[in-house]
């Protein structure tokens, strides 16, 4: 799940996107209009992501997960992959501290019935750390199949965010984006841009389509431009 404008910090509005992990596809949007004449909503996280969920694996940025929402993803016959901040309420004491930590060292905290487990590890020398929280996975186990000698949940985790990420990439580096001051038009620029995206990932899985993303913009372009002239 992610965003790609910063319009809320100027203009109260976002769009809330769920991608496809394996393709970068996106599958559905939520729009954020700011606040309602109601006043401040309680639980918007949880209801942004209820309206976006399916039945299959969520990976999700911090700004989504929270251990509320991970037990309501179970309620409903959902797992869910995701990193958590480290002053997050939902974490535990044991896993924050990290002083003493040996590099590239895991603590793992399991919940009393091992349906969710949150992991912190430690990957270098100055003391960075990664803290994920899953509930697919009941125990940890080194994967093997990687010469990093990764535990499974953080490969698992890299490989839906990685496509999420690809995608926010061939947005920016070649968007439908204009300048303009008038949020409305950044709204609809920005659903260009999904739009062009999953219509490129379509075209691109055809065997005989073997065009960069930019010379299938130019290409599509030039399409529109003749629909309109005639």
């Amino acid at each position: 799940m992610g965003e790609k404008y910063p319009l809320c910090a100027k203009y109260g509005v976002k769009i809330n996107w769920i991608y496809g992990a394996e393709y970068s596809y996106a599958l559905k949007d939520v729009l954020y209009a700011g606040k309602s004449s109601d006043g401040r909503q309680i639980g918007l996280v949880n209801t942004t992501v209820e309206q976006l969920h399916i039945h299959l694996n969520v990976f999700m940025h911090h700004y989504f997960a929270s251990y509320s929402t991970v037990q309501y993803f179970l309620e409903h016959g959902l797992t869910a992959i995701d990193t958590d901040s480290a002053n997050c309420r939902d974490v535990p004491l044991c896993v924050q501290k990290t002083r003493g930590r040996d590099v590239h060292s895991t603590l793992a905290a399991f919940e009393y019935n091992k349906k969710v487990i949150m992991i912190k590890g430690n990957h270098s020398k100055e003391e960075r750390t990664v803290l994920l929280m899953s509930s697919s996975h009941t125990k940890l186990k080194i994967d093997n199949q990687r010469d990093d000698k990764r535990i499974n949940i953080t490969n698992d985790y890299k490989f839906g965010k990685e496509d999420v990420d690809s995608m926010d990439a061939r947005i920016y580096y070649f968007c439908f984006k204009r300048k303009t001051k008038r949020y409305t038009m950044l709204i609809l620029y920005l659903i260009v841009d999904v739009c062009i995206n999953n219509a490129f990932l379509l075209i691109s899985h055809q065997q005989s389509y073997q065009k960069t993303k930019k010379r299938f913009m130019k290409e599509l372009s030039a399409r529109w431009s003749i629909n309109i002239s005639k």
